[in-house]
């Protein structure tokens, strides 16, 4: 991935917002999508991503997570900004929740000089980092992230400029989490978080 804009995104992305429970979103995932499109006060990006867990769409694109991403980031690490974005709206078509879609949506848009569009996907990514963020700290099962997907967790470290070393899958609490050992790319600090991944065990796995 590019990362000419990251440390702006990190940045961008360390204030959070308030945030609905999961259990607490009666909206449909469309509907969901309808709201951040019209950047309504009331978005929920954690509704967002609750929802789509029960779309077929997140089931199908569980088993075949590649077919989108690779020619993306191609697109845009060769600056084919047209294809980077038509890439990229493919993959939000089926898949709103993308943070590697909307932050190269971003970044194509913004260096083909299309802001509004660029301020868009900024807003987007930036409530969907917020939705996670908001929903623990990492450091135990009892404040794991919640997450819904292994593209979003690696989407995620990403974004803080961390990388994976090692991870392990346990079983607490009638849940499932994945603790994950990590290195900060700039430091070399290696630390561990713990994500919850019941959502996905539960309805790619299950």
């Amino acid at each position: 991935m590019i990362k000419r804009t990251l440390m702006t995104a990190v940045a961008v992305f360390a204030a959070a917002t308030d945030l609905s429970l999961a259990g607490e979103h009666p909206l449909t995932y469309q509907q969901h999508v309808e709201k951040i499109k019209a950047q309504a006060p009331d978005a929920d990006f954690k509704g967002l991503r609750v929802a789509y867990t029960d779309t077929e769409d997140y089931v199908l694109l569980g088993d075949k997570p590649d077919d989108y991403g690779p020619p993306m980031f191609k697109a845009l690490g060769t600056k084919n900004y047209p294809a980077c974005i038509s890439y990229a709206n493919d993959l939000l078509e089926v898949d709103y929740t993308s943070m590697n879609a909307h932050y190269s949506a971003w970044v194509c848009n913004e260096d083909s000089g299309k802001q509004a569009d660029a301020s868009y996907h900024r807003y987007v990514l930036k409530g969907l980092i917020d939705s996670i963020k908001n929903s623990g700290d990492g450091q135990s099962t009892e404040t794991a992230f919640v997450m819904i997907s292994n593209e979003e967790i690696v989407a995620f470290l990403e974004f803080q400029g961390l990388e994976i070393v090692d991870h392990s899958i346990i079983e607490a609490n009638d849940k499932s989490y994945d603790v994950i050992q990590i290195k900060n790319k700039e430091t070399g600090e290696q630390s561990e978080l713990t994500f919850d991944i019941t959502l996905q065990a539960s309805k790619r796995n299950g």
